[in-house]
């Protein structure tokens, strides 16, 4: 049974195996992020109608596109 101190691949303690391992999903998530859109809903407090426009056009479809800015800019109002 190996200990965490014990030496595992490359001279490297078995203990410094587990944060290497996990840099590789912190990394994924990192560059992954830079895909995520902006929120509608920023976008539309920001007066960034257009970006806002093609967001959910994408999540949503054009059908319901303008129904959910509205929809948006009245919860803004409240």
């Amino acid at each position: 049974m190996a200990r965490s101190t014990a030496d595992f691949w490359f001279g490297i303690p078995a203990w410094r195996w587990m944060f290497l391992m996990m840099a590789i999903p912190a990394i994924l998530y990192g560059i992954m992020a830079f895909t995520i859109p902006e929120s509608p809903r920023y976008l539309v407090a920001s007066h960034k109608l257009s970006e806002a426009r093609s967001v959910l056009t994408t999540l949503f479809g054009e059908r319901s596109t303008e129904i959910t800015i509205v929809r948006i800019q009245e919860s803004l109002k409240s």
